[in-house]
């Protein structure tokens, strides 16, 4: 038996990927509820950092 290893996403990875995705669904869609969406995945992302830097509410 072989285990496959794959690389876990960091919180940040996983952030990014979801915008990535969020962006790509707005972009194809041009839907004001993904773009909408899209920038709550973006909002999500930057609050990674934010945190990190000690700038939360």
């Amino acid at each position: 038996m072989s285990a496959q290893i794959e690389k876990l996403e960091t919180v940040p990875e996983r952030r990014w990927r979801e915008f990535c995705e969020a962006r790509e669904r707005a972009l194809s869609s041009l839907d004001i509820k993904d773009a909408a969406a899209a920038g709550r995945a973006w909002a999500r992302f930057l609050s990674v950092y934010a945190e990190r830097n000690g700038a939360t509410q």
